[in-house]
């Protein structure tokens, strides 16, 4: 875990991100495009949401480190990168038209 601690902040801090670009979106009408948050969204609500987002990420952090494959935080990163920068688009969208 120590080589790659730098990655995981990351990988969270990416997350947090996107859940406010998500948060953001359906405040102001979005969709969420993925199955499993788009559910916990309708039954539990944007808090719901925050906590699931937030159990998944570490979730994912603790499993990954368990098996011995944290060095894959760094794909999912470049990965989780692209999911933000869609997000950001998204925002200016909905920005700029209101």
């Amino acid at each position: 875990m120590q080589r790659n601690f730098s990655a995981v902040i990351l990988f969270l801090f990416l997350n947090w991100i996107d859940v406010v670009l998500t948060c953001y979106v359906i405040l102001h009408g979005g969709i969420e495009v993925m199955p499993m948050a788009g559910f916990v969204i309708a039954e539990f609500g944007l808090i719901g949401f925050v906590i699931f987002k937030a159990l998944a990420s570490l979730s994912a952090v603790l499993v990954l480190n368990d098996i011995g494959q944290l060095r894959l935080i760094k794909y999912i990163n470049a990965l989780m990168f692209i999911v933000c920068f869609v997000n950001m688009i998204s925002v200016t969208t909905i920005f700029y038209s209101s």
